[in-house]
């Protein structure tokens, strides 16, 4: 490596320092006292970090210069945000400590500092995986300020932009981090870009294969398309300004990631995503006058070019959870292709783009949305005051907030709550207080009786029902949604196990004594190891309440002991078929210790076959468990789980066959499934497992298991197949 040009990077740090000022200076002039409190921190960092270089072989101070500019240019975050950016790794790194960093610039961002320390720490505690106590831990910091959150997306985005010069796991490792945390959070937040960004880096380094093919199809598109685009906005804007308005228009196409999210959702191959541009109208109006201007705008988009049903979306009445406000609609181009058109406000613009720091700044005066997004850190907050489950649990919960959807419903005084999509009855009673909660029979929703199960919709009006003679039973936890109302559930059967548990002995006793066996702690202890109760108490309370007999306990002793334990608890049955020695067809040239001489299980979620990308999943016996790399199944796992990559790594073996499947539709005709059988049995001898149609109206589906060799083979017979008469679409499915 040749020795660096300190001199060349002197002036690349000053340039990126002055960088950072003209952000600032464009977003609010800064007086002297932030001039010299962002100096103070970039001095401090550059000296901090003087001996430091990244896995690149560049000075580390870029890193923290580039973190501390996607603040101020990227999310709109101010001067105390960029202090804290500067300073974002020196505790961590360096000799220095949180009580210097207080004595030299203050306790806010002291305690800044402190939350981003702690979010790194938490994440480095192992280099290979990151535990669900530690992401309970990460929630936990990131939530005392939610510029913690921000400045740690900051981080997190560069680090994404910088991570080729990491070895291949560690790259595996911090995706699969930014998938499952990062890109959630900025969504939440608003920040679409960052999410769009981070997610579509994370598919670069999780599925490269994906990534590249989808890459190169989005940029022939675009090639072929963008004249097209430029002539559908040109006479809209005509319209608009004629109109009075000043008004700004902008193209852009649906990032990598969620183009690849659609096609895997509905099955469909890149060529069959049809709205893939999005046109955005952008109204340069008073705060007054906003919601009239962007109607105007969607009635001349709408009259110009045919709207597709039902896709009109109305966030400026209702916005979303993270401020989010807009008119969404889809419309048919001149050039044959749907087009979706978002139109919004200056300050509506600036909301999407930047987030929580717009929301922030505009909110004064506007009480319609201020309160959402620190509604939903509230409920976050709540959360974790609340959730006594374990960590595991905790991150369950905690990641579904994450992903959920919201509706938005109405008290009897018209006051808007917001919860999760799917949240019921029962989850409202638990909003408004646990013993409103604890006590629901019922609702009037919209003036109509619904039961606790009611799923609430969107601007429905509820008034709950309760009586004094109600009380929680455990299919309530199936019936609630929310982390507060299952906690609040869980803590009312606790009361209610801890009241009953007398009752239950005194019973259980009476019938230890009926089929006289002896009452003492060993029988005890096997009775509740057999029906898989956590102790007593669970087992009292099931005798209380009739739902453990005598006639029950009767069975359960007739029965041979371990034929009992087998069909009580399924870890205690033998292996699945699935497990195969694969290590003939599969090695991983780079941890042969992890792989050579293992036993392999193949995943019956998604089939993987030789020639696609694969990723190994370690279970708790130590046998890996072999995934597509983009299966549903490993990208959900919390990175807790231990992983290895062992990419297109198949040996060639053409003995052997791996279960694979295909969904094929296009319209019945006489002799459509002869051509079929005749392609596959004859034409390509492929030997079939399942060969699924249904026919309804002239038009056919059908679903075929089978097995092939490799991802060559399964391509032609996709290849082949899609040649067949009267077939429309054919794509490889994980199962049917």
């Amino acid at each position: 490596m040749d020795a660096p040009d300190l001199e060349q990077e002197k002036k690349e740090i000053l340039s990126k320092y002055r960088r950072i000022l003209y952000a600032l200076n464009l977003r609010a002039k800064m007086d002297d006292d932030d001039k010299n409190i962002v100096k103070k921190a970039f001095s401090l960092a550059v000296n901090a970090h003087k001996d430091m270089r990244r896995k690149s072989g560049e000075p580390y101070i870029y890193h923290p210069l580039e973190v501390a500019h996607i603040c101020v240019s990227e999310i709109g975050l101010g001067v105390t945000s960029v202090v804290c950016a500067l300073l974002h790794d020196v505790v961590e790194d360096t000799d220095y400590t949180i009580e210097d960093i207080k004595n030299l610039f203050g306790e806010k961002v002291a305690v800044i500092t402190d939350g981003l320390t702690k979010v790194s720490g938490f994440l480095n505690v192992d280099p290979e995986t990151i535990t669900a106590v530690n992401l309970q831990k990460i929630v936990m910091a990131l939530v005392q300020d939610v510029r913690v959150i921000l400045i740690k997306l900051s981080d997190r985005l560069h680090n994404m932009r910088t991570l080729e010069s990491l070895p291949e796991q560690k790259q595996i490792k911090i995706s699969r981090e930014t998938t499952l945390l990062f890109a959630p959070l900025a969504h939440r937040l608003g920040l679409y870009a960052i999410k769009s960004e981070l997610e579509d880096l994370a598919l670069k380094y999780t599925n490269p294969t994906i990534y590249e093919r989808i890459y190169r199809e989005l940029e022939a598109v675009m090639e072929k398309y963008t004249l097209d685009i430029q002539k559908f906005i040109t006479p809209i804007k005509r319209l608009l300004s004629d109109m009075g308005y000043k008004v700004d228009m902008k193209s852009r196409s649906k990032s990598i990631s969620s183009i690849y999210d659609k096609m895997q959702r509905k099955q469909l191959p890149f060529e069959e995503i049809y709205d893939i541009f999005a046109v955005r109208i952008i109204l340069d109006v008073p705060v007054e006058t906003e919601t009239r201007a962007c109607w105007d705008a969607y009635i001349t988009a709408t009259t110009r070019h045919r709207p597709k049903p039902g896709r009109l979306r109305d966030w400026i009445s209702t916005p979303k959870s993270n401020g989010y406000q807009a008119l969404h609609t889809t419309v048919m181009s001149d050039f044959g292709r749907w087009v979706e058109v978002q139109i919004r406000s200056t300050r509506m613009d600036e909301i999407a783009e930047k987030g929580y720091a717009a929301h922030w700044k505009y909110k004064e005066g506007l009480p319609m949305e201020n309160s959402n997004m620190d509604n939903w850190l509230n409920r976050v907050r709540d959360m974790l005051a609340t959730s006594n489950s374990d960590a595991e649990d905790f991150m369950e919960n905690f990641l579904g907030f994450l992903f959920v959807d919201e509706v938005f419903v109405f008290t009897p005084k018209g006051e808007t709550r917001i919860l999760p999509h799917g949240s019921t009855v029962l989850d409202f009673a638990y909003a408004i207080h646990s013993e409103k909660g604890n006590k629901c029979i019922g609702a009037e929703v919209n003036h109509q009786l619904k039961p606790i199960t009611y799923k609430l919709r969107n601007g429905d009006q509820v008034t709950i029902l309760d009586s004094n003679a109600q009380q929680p039973n455990e299919e309530w936890l199936d019936i609630a949604i929310t982390t507060r109302a299952k906690t609040a559930i869980h803590n009312a059967l606790k009361e209610q196990k801890k009241q009953l548990a007398p009752e239950g002995e005194t019973k259980l006793q009476q019938m230890f004594k009926e089929i006289h066996l002896e009452w003492n702690e060993k029988n005890k202890k096997h009775l509740i190891g057999v029906l898989g109760k956590n102790g007593e108490e669970d087992l009292y309370y099931d005798v209380a309440t009739g739902k453990f007999t005598i006639q029950e306990m009767k069975t359960c002793l007739q029965q041979d002991t371990s034929n009992w334990l087998q069909k009580i608890n399924p870890f205690s049955r033998k292996q699945s078929s699935l497990r195969e020695i694969a290590i003939q067809w599969i090695h991983h040239l780079g941890t042969p210790e992890k792989a050579m001489n293992k036993e392999f299980i193949i995943a019956s979620c998604c089939n993987p076959i030789p020639g696609d990308d694969i990723i190994a999943v370690a279970t708790k016996q130590n046998i890996p468990v072999i995934h597509r790399a983009n299966c549903k199944e490993v990208t959900e796992l919390e990175p807790s789980r231990d992983t290895f990559v062992i990419r297109t790594l198949w040996k060639d073996n053409t003995e052997k066959t791996f279960l694979t499947g295909i969904y094929l539709d296009g319209f019945d005709k006489k002799g459509f499934i002869y051509e079929l059988s005749d392609m596959l049995f004859r034409q390509l001898d492929v030997n079939i497992k399942s060969f699924d149609i249904e026919a309804n109206a002239g038009v056919c589906s059908c679903y075929i298991m089978l097995f092939v060799q490799s991802i060559k083979q399964l391509n032609a017979i996709i290849d082949n197949l899609k040649k067949v008469e009267g077939v429309k679409k054919v794509v490889r499915v994980d199962k049917k």
